[in-house]
């Protein structure tokens, strides 16, 4: 399967930006070692976001949208230009068929996603042996590429689904064992670097606030003022404000993807650190982990 994906610009005012390695902005190009060049869409509302190293090489091209989540086409490059990724996003969630390269040009994989899941349609080893194929074979593979994993797992895929043990490895080190029944995850146990081991019966858990999410609106909105020169200059819309839900449910990092000013970015997160409701940290394979979020924060008169 291959999924055609296009962007189109006209004519708009580029914006260049300029970031170290630890991906900090800068404005001294020598320390940089990449950038970003970002067109807006005449709709306003779309912007084509191409990343580049230091030496020009493309990295990426992706659309997104309001607050920088993703929203239509995306594609990667190998650091040697030949394509690695090209497949779309829809609210920030892969959507569709993604189709995945090597670096030395022969394909990797096709996945599709829909509605949240996920299924390996086929994938290749490098030397360009099909070790799955319409979903069924003995799989050494990487899934989900686009989020750069290194992983590799192995097990029986039949149908799309993952079927009997399943390890997962990386540098010649297993990090997760798990038991499946046509697809249903029955039992795993994962371990840390430092060896410490988790057991869990879901993949993945989400962080979410005690109590969840509405409640947590509804003390934005009942703890939100006003700015005066908002109102004083009639500013109203939305800001979007990108924060860590840390290990221990702690929130950390806020900073605004995207603001309207007077006031306004600045009541948006001071509201975020002092509202008193705490967050249970997300979790995968059973392990705590940090998980990055963007939250709209809306101003109307």
């Amino acid at each position: 399967m291959l999924l055609c994906v296009g962007f189109q610009v006209q004519g708009q005012d580029e914006i260049r930006t300029y970031y170290t390695d630890d991906d900090k902005k800068t404005e001294d190009i020598a320390l940089s070692t990449y950038y970003v060049v970002e067109v807006e869409n005449p709709n306003k509302i779309d912007t084509m976001r191409s990343f580049y190293t230091a030496t020009k090489t493309i990295r990426s091209k992706e659309v997104v949208s309001e607050g920088k989540i993703n929203n239509g086409a995306y594609i990667q490059f190998h650091p040697n230009g030949q394509m690695a990724i090209e497949g779309n996003f829809e609210k920030n969630l892969p959507l569709g068929i993604f189709n995945n390269w090597y670096s030395n040009g022969n394909r990797q994989s096709v996945e599709k996603y829909l509605s949240g899941s996920f299924k390996m349609v086929d994938y290749w080893t490098e030397s360009g042996k099909q070790i799955v194929k319409s979903g069924t074979g003995y799989c050494e593979c990487v899934f989900k590429i686009y989020q750069r994993g290194k992983m590799v797992e192995r097990g029986k895929l039949i149908d799309s689904q993952k079927d009997s043990v399943w390890t997962g490895v990386r540098d010649s080190v297993t990090y997760y064992e798990e038991i499946y029944n046509q697809g249903k995850l029955i039992s795993g146990i994962s371990y840390d670097d430092d060896r410490n081991s988790y057991t869990y019966t879901e993949i993945e858990k989400m962080a979410e606030p005690m109590g969840g999410l509405t409640l947590f609106y509804k003390s934005i909105g009942s703890s939100l003022t006003y700015p005066k020169k908002a109102k004083k200059d009639r500013v109203q819309g939305m800001v979007f404000v990108e924060f860590l839900v840390n290990k221990d449910g702690s929130l950390s990092d806020f900073k605004i993807i995207k603001g309207i000013g007077s006031g306004c970015d600045d009541e948006a997160i001071n509201t975020l650190r002092e509202i008193d409701i705490k967050w249970n940290p997300g979790y995968q394979r059973g392990k705590p982990v940090r998980t990055r979020f963007v939250l709209p924060v809306g101003f109307k008169l």
